[in-house]
């Protein structure tokens, strides 16, 4: 007899509890799913891409400082927690907007100890590393693939139903084919930092088929 782990149990059942939620009668008709965009998604909403489904699990923000988080650029931008209900994976879409509507969609979650400098050696998890890197703009190897320094700024992180911000400051690279790594570090009271890293990629925004908005 096969003994289910507690881990799976716990995700098979998160997986129903969600495709529970994606009532019919709540669902858009077919033909206005395509009309709807990102930007109408609230928590609660279900949306399909890649030929998977998603639950919009919760909704974060974000809202750029400058670099001592003392005062706000006025840039700011949400993200979506969503959970797959096929796989049980967990992505975050982000959208913005300036002159055209801009999504990312995070893809994997990488190990900050494959992260390499061009000559082979292992970057350190230590911003004042991380700071010269992005100063010289060098480049970050992850995987054998290249990728360009874009930006790095600070930001308010603001989780749904939380009492209080977080600060974070991020790090972007971006290789030639289009593919995207970002260098999260999260910052508590104490200063303590702690780092993460996502590869994710610019997706078309009318690739997204809005099932219901939520809300």
């Amino acid at each position: 007899m096969t003994v289910l782990s507690i881990a799976y149990k716990r995700k098979y059942a998160e997986r129903k509890s969600a495709i529970r939620r994606l009532a019919p009668e709540a669902l858009i008709p077919e033909a206005d799913r395509f009309r709807k965009t990102v930007k109408d998604l609230k928590a609660g909403g279900f949306i399909r891409f890649d030929g998977k489904t998603f639950l919009v699990q919760a909704v974060d923000r974000y809202e750029e400082t400058d670099d001592n988080y003392s005062a706000k650029t006025g840039d700011k931008w949400p993200e979506f927690k969503l959970f797959c209900i096929e796989t049980g994976k967990v992505h975050n879409l982000e959208w913005d907007e300036d002159d055209h509507l801009k999504v990312s969609v995070t893809e994997e979650e990488a190990r900050f100890t494959d992260l390499k400098y061009d000559d082979g050696e292992t970057i350190a998890q230590d911003s004042d590393d991380l700071d010269e890197i992005a100063d010289k703009g060098w480049e970050v190897v992850y995987q054998r693939k290249t990728f360009d320094y874009k930006d790095d700024y600070a930001a308010w992180y603001y989780r749904d139903g939380a009492d209080k911000p977080y600060k974070a400051y991020f790090y972007e690279f971006k290789a030639p084919d289009g593919a995207e790594l970002t260098i999260e570090v999260w910052i508590d009271d104490s200063g303590r930092e702690e780092f993460q890293v996502f590869l994710s990629r610019e997706r078309d925004p009318d690739e997204f088929e809005i099932l219901t908005t939520g809300g």
